[in-house]
């Protein structure tokens, strides 16, 4: 993990070890991929600050040495992340490239500053950075019990494309030409179909932004000009079923989403893997009732996921939040806040806050995304 946010941070340092291993960005897409040479030259130079622990998964990556199963590609969450998604050596190439592309464009609409921190009803974020905030198990094991009642998917949702829709925030850091670092952001409204046969559409739109309480700006009042990108992956690429199939025990949920980072022994801690796994599947995948009902009651069970309490995320919804410390390689203290609906069940929203303790709260947004539309289609 570098610095800046797991989107960038993630991108410029892949894009970087990928060139090492002569695999050219360029190649990718070229009928969709922006030219990104002067991005490229970019993260050439900030490449040594991947840390050690994803400088290791990419390296195993590149060597074919990841996990067999799954093999989901970065949600432009996405956890570009914000984390090194576990994917074979070609779909992990194909979409690192897509989020260069987009995440590292300097001409597309921005937003100034970090959104204002969300409140919470029962600890602050400084009392997750101290260690001091409540447990979360007790009201996580209450929303396992909420998303075990849901309904169940439809029968024939094996054979159906799994549509997500959702809106991103990432701070970014650049090196220019001159050895200038500049900051910007990067607001992404992104779409996502997953078809059954492992090929999967990527759309993103960077246009809208936030309004001054920090809230997702509705796109149809929004008189900004985005600029599409995305890419197509042929059958094969993605494991459609990886989270359906997901085990119904909490020792096996365990298992599955800490080797889904890549293992403790690159993601840090047990409960930062299922975290950094958990944001992967909601970025990308529909994730059943009863898998989420099981995810929560596994990650009830760490000792080291904190309570921040009610909340309202940056669409509006209300819901609960959870937090946990990134590990200390990381070089500075970083939460990861996750949002869950206390109606459905269902992961609302992650975010990811460094600590500022020059600032009036201690604390400032490095990303989130909100998870706006998760559906079954066709």
């Amino acid at each position: 993990m570098t610095a800046f946010d797991r989107a960038q941070a993630e991108v410029d340092a892949l894009t970087a070890l990928l060139l090492e291993h002569g695999i050219e960005p360029g190649d990718a897409a070229p009928d969709t991929a922006p030219d990104t040479t002067d991005e490229v030259r970019d993260a050439q130079r900030t490449s040594e600050g991947l840390a050690p622990v994803d400088r290791a998964l990419l390296d195993a990556i590149l060597a074919g040495e990841t996990a067999a199963a799954p093999e989901p590609p970065a949600p432009r969450t996405r956890r570009v992340r914000r984390t090194v998604v576990q994917l074979a050596a070609v779909a992990c190439a194909a979409l690192v490239v897509l989020t260069s592309s987009t995440v590292l464009s300097r001409d597309d609409a921005a937003v100034a500053g970090p959104p204002a921190l969300l409140t919470y009803g029962t600890s602050t974020i400084g009392d997750v950075y101290a260690g001091t905030a409540p447990s979360a198990s007790s009201r996580l094991l209450e929303l396992a019990d909420v998303a075990a009642a849901q309904p169940a998917p439809p029968a024939d949702a094996a054979e159906r494309d799994q549509h997500v829709h959702s809106y991103a925030w990432y701070t970014a850091t650049n090196t220019d030409e001159n050895g200038v670092v500049r900051s910007y952001v990067e607001p992404v409204t992104s779409d996502t179909v997953l078809r059954p046969d492992g090929s999967a559409t990527t759309r993103e739109d960077r246009s809208t932004g936030l309004d001054v309480d920090g809230r997702v700006v509705d796109r149809r009042v929004d008189a900004a000009a985005g600029k599409v990108t995305g890419d197509d992956f042929p059958a094969g690429t993605v494991d459609a079923a990886w989270v359906r199939n997901l085990p119904s025990d909490t020792a096996g949920m365990r298992a599955a989403l800490v080797a889904q980072s890549g293992g403790v022994e690159v993601c840090g801690t047990p409960s930062y893997c299922m975290s950094s796994s958990i944001q992967t599947m909601t970025g990308f995948w529909v994730v059943p009732p009863g898998t989420a009902a099981t995810v929560w009651r596994t990650l009830a069970e760490q000792d080291d996921v904190y309570l921040l309490g009610d909340t309202t995320d940056r669409a509006g919804r209300k819901g609960v939040a959870v937090a946990l410390m990134e590990p200390p390689a990381i070089g500075f203290p970083r939460a990861d806040v996750l949002i869950i609906s206390p109606t459905t069940g269902q992961l609302l929203s992650w975010e990811m806050l460094d600590a500022a303790p020059t600032t009036k709260e201690g604390a400032k947004v490095a990303a989130f995304q909100a998870i706006l539309t998760a559906e079954y289609v066709g």
